[in-house]
């Protein structure tokens, strides 16, 4: 980690001698971060999404290094969700409650799904009823 002096940034040591987090989201699967503030603490956590197994951890920052969350499932905050190459997601506020959710994107067909945060788990949210908030935008061929 570094922190922005404002006209540079200066790496920070944390409690690991320079890592804020060691031995997590690692293994034979591939690991996709994103940053955001997905407990509500107001601080910038890291998300993590392996889309082989469509599991997605959490781990949250304290101002010094990241602790994995357990969450609701005990570590899993969501699983399976979003399974397989075919998914793109992405990381913003879609209810408006302060904590950062999930946007998937289904590329073949175009449809669209989000999973909001509770502070504890991202919980797949019924959009249309059907667990679409946006179906047939911008499908993709995908070869």
């Amino acid at each position: 980690m570094a922190f922005s002096n404002g006209s540079s940034f200066v790496p920070q040591t944390g409690r690991g001698s320079g890592h804020w987090l060691l031995g997590w989201a690692q293994g034979v699967t591939s690991w996709i971060p994103f940053i955001g503030d997905f407990t509500g603490e107001r601080r910038s956590d890291v998300l993590v999404w392996s889309p082989s197994a469509g599991d997605w951890q959490v781990a949250g920052s304290d101002g010094v290094e990241f602790v994995p969350q357990l969450g609701a499932g005990n570590g899993h905050w969501l699983m399976p969700w979003a399974q397989g190459n075919s998914w793109a997601a992405g990381v913003g506020d879609f209810n408006g409650d302060g904590k950062m959710d999930v946007v998937v994107w289904y590329q073949p067909n175009g449809n669209w799904q989000v999973a909001t945060s509770d502070g504890f788990r991202l919980n797949p949210q019924p959009g249309r009823g059907d667990g679409n908030w946006l179906v047939g935008w911008a499908p993709v061929l995908l070869q």
